[in-house]
């Protein structure tokens, strides 16, 4: 027999699953309760101890958030009338413009644009460098992504099979080209009006290629999660042809951004920009120009607020979650883009300076339908905006993240103006957009031997530092003795010769050991087998921290490398650099 259920029937069911999801999550924002489940788990299920409790509380709370926002947002679609209208609109608008896309055309564009990032990606692979955070991750298997970044946290469940990670490079980088590859593909078909060429599809290649983007593809775990925060941020403009549906794709595409990368954040008001301007380009009225750039900002601005208020968890460390005050924001967004700017053109080398500068004027006084002086002025304008909103909400923090992954915007605003250029298809426009394509291409394999060469070095002179440890301390009981590192060990020759032309180097290329990098003492300790786990977890605890420089250690080895320390219980370790023309910061 078979049982037919009615639409109230249906209803009634998702009624009562929503009161018991509410009433579940409402438990949970009891400290109590969030202790008590967190205990079961790591004890009865997983047969572990629980360590950092305090981040896992508040990872539960803002689970519970999520839950209760979640089920509150399809209570609206599915049981409130004014809901279900608008959801069978939206539907009904993004299956239109979806069945206008020939998606059979897309295959080619695709399989280009990805095979040049996979090109690019090539030495990084072939490097397999365990990149900064990557060396904890490889040995103790956590996911947690820290920064509010719930989705990237979920989503390696599916990505490694597991809860406990694993190393399986390539395969997140692999992952990571494909999804620029549609991404770039999405951001030229937009810009383009529906059509893609193979000028405008090399264009976005700065998207993925730029240096900054490279520090992204280093990673081996985080790299899929970043560049779905990128293609987040793009697809919604697939649906501007209709004002609800692209509202309703803006907020959650942007709260995905947000909850995997908040990098992205600029790309998404680099675009709303980008096609403003092409509106007003194209002679459309001022009122449709201003109309959807209000609608992009009030997107951006409630996607935000929801995040902020309900997702975000506060962070202090070497970066900041909070804002600058109502009367600090102006001063503090100006110092954080003076700083980014001074940051890009120490950067960069002369040659880069100078192609960007001609796909800059290119794009300046590229050919329009307005009267020339006004459409200088406004795609100046256009230039400044674009420029600014590329640091995206970093700009508005009290102390914002400056690691080149996290400048990446400046890689997607190259790529949208050179769209712009080459689609006018002139000859000094693929000339400079081919230009800039090739130093991008050439550098990302400069980058990918490097981390090799940094890596093999770096290698040989922990082996050094190994080899004497072991030999003055040979039966050393391993739970009587910690170890601090004070000072670096130096760049490879390869990575001082690329400095030379293109400082940046010297911003992604690890140094692996090295004073106040937590991540160097994984590499020391854990990756070789002789280091206990207490040292590095002491590392974080400040308040029982001790400068092993302050007390009086008699030396027992000085060689060119280092010099070792020891009263026979801490060992102090004093790396030696001979060479000082390029520092990391």
């Amino acid at each position: 027999m078979v049982v037919k259920y009615s639409r109230p029937h249906i209803r009634y069911c998702i009624g009562i699953l929503s009161v018991l999801g509410l009433t579940g999550c409402m438990i949970i924002f009891s400290p109590q309760a969030r202790q008590f489940v967190i205990h079961l788990i790591e004890q009865r299920v997983l047969h572990r101890e629980v360590n950092y409790m305090d981040i896992w509380m508040n990872l539960a709370l803002a689970y519970a958030k999520m839950g209760v926002f979640l089920i509150l947002t399809v209570d609206f679609f599915v049981l409130l009338p004014y809901g279900k209208q608008f959801f069978r609109g939206v539907s009904t608008d993004i299956r239109s413009i979806v069945a206008g896309i020939n998606l059979k055309l897309l295959w080619k564009p695709f399989l280009i644009i990805s095979g040049i990032y996979l090109l690019g990606l090539f030495c990084i692979v072939r490097a397999n460098v365990p990149y900064i955070d990557d060396m904890a991750r490889s040995v103790e298997g956590y996911r947690y992504f820290n920064w509010s970044r719930h989705l990237s946290d979920l989503l390696s469940i599916f990505v490694h099979a597991d809860i406990h990670v694993t190393d399986i490079s390539p395969l997140p980088q692999l992952l990571a080209a494909l999804l620029l590859g549609i991404a770039s593909m999405t951001a030229v078909y937009v810009l383009n009006d529906g059509k893609i060429t193979v000028p405008t599809l090399l264009a976005s290649i700065p998207l993925g290629l730029s240096p900054y983007y490279l520090e992204c593809l280093s990673f081996k775990f985080d790299a899929p999660y970043m560049a779905l925060s990128v293609l987040a941020s793009v697809v919604p403009f697939l649906f501007v042809r209709s004002r609800r549906a692209f509202v309703a794709c803006s907020i959650p595409a942007l709260l995905v951004m947000s909850m995997t990368y908040q990098a992205s954040s600029g790309i998404y008001l680099m675009m709303a920009i980008l096609l403003a301007y092409r509106y007003w380009n194209d002679r459309q009225s001022c009122k449709t120009v201003f109309s959807f750039l209000g609608v992009s900002l009030l997107s951006f601005c409630c996607a935000m607020s929801v995040f902020g208020g309900i997702f975000m968890l506060p962070s202090e460390s070497y970066a900041s979650t909070a804002m600058n005050d109502a009367d600090a924001l102006f001063g503090g967004a100006w110092a954080n883009l003076h700083k980014y700017f001074l940051l890009i053109r120490n950067d960069f080398g002369m040659i880069w300076k100078i192609v960007i500068a001609v796909i800059c004027v290119l794009f300046v006084f590229q050919k329009t339908k307005k009267s020339k002086p006004i459409a200088v002025i406004v795609s100046l304008c256009t230039l400044a905006l674009l420029f600014v909103a590329s640091y995206g909400i970093y700009l508005l923090l009290q102390t914002p993240l400056f690691s080149p992954r996290a400048m990446f915007g400046f890689g997607v605003f190259l790529a949208l103006t050179s769209i712009c250029v080459a689609e006018r298809r002139g000859f000094f426009n693929v000339v400079a957009v081919f230009m800039l394509n090739w130093c991008l291409l050439t550098f990302a394999f400069s980058y990918g031997n490097a981390l090799a060469d940094q890596h093999r070095y770096a290698q040989f002179r922990t082996e050094m530092l190994l080899h004497d440890l072991s030999d003055l301390f040979p039966d050393r009981t391993r739970e009587e003795m910690s170890v601090q590192i004070k000072g670096a060990i130096d760049f490879a020759p390869s990575v001082r010769n690329i400095a030379r032309r293109n400082p940046v180097i010297t911003r992604l290329t690890p140094l692996q050991l090295r004073q106040g990098d937590i991540f160097g003492y994984y590499y020391l300790l854990e990756y070789f087998n002789w280091g206990i786990q207490e040292q590095i977890n002491d590392f974080w605890k400040q308040d029982v921290y001790v400068d092993f420089r302050t007390l009086d250690m008699p030396v027992l080895r000085d060689t060119y490398y280092h010099t070792i320390l020891s009263d026979g219980e801490r060992i102090l370790v004093e790396l030696k650099t001979h060479h000082h023309e390029c520092t990391q910061p």
